[in-house]
């Protein structure tokens, strides 16, 4: 697999384009937003959009936020999004390593 970030679309930008490294025929894509907080109505339209534009080649695309309301988890199901909630658990008052950030990184599928 390969991993891309920021990849620009006629629809905006992709924060997370992960796709075959080496495709054969065509190339699978999972696209991934990613949301600070609280995921909005218009977060999953947006990735809808983005996984119309690839096609059938786009197999899943997937939302990342720290909470979703029900209309969001709703509208996401209508889409064929996948929801990922995220938490972090560090106090920010100083920098933070990589890896402290990694370590306290817990995600959940919603």
């Amino acid at each position: 697999l390969e991993v891309l970030g920021e990849k620009a679309v006629s629809e905006g930008h992709v924060d997370i384009l992960v796709k075959d490294a080496i495709p054969i025929g065509w190339a699978r894509k999972v696209i991934v937003e990613v949301k600070l907080r609280r995921a909005q109505g218009n977060d999953v339209v947006q990735l809808a959009d983005y996984m119309g534009e690839f096609g059938d080649e786009c197999i899943a695309g997937v939302l990342i936020a720290e909470s979703f309301s029900r209309a969001v988890v709703a509208a996401a199901e209508g889409h064929g999004v996948r929801l990922v909630g995220y938490r972090l658990d560090l106090d920010w008052c100083r920098p933070r390593t990589f890896d402290e950030i990694r370590q306290s990184l817990q995600l959940r599928a919603v």
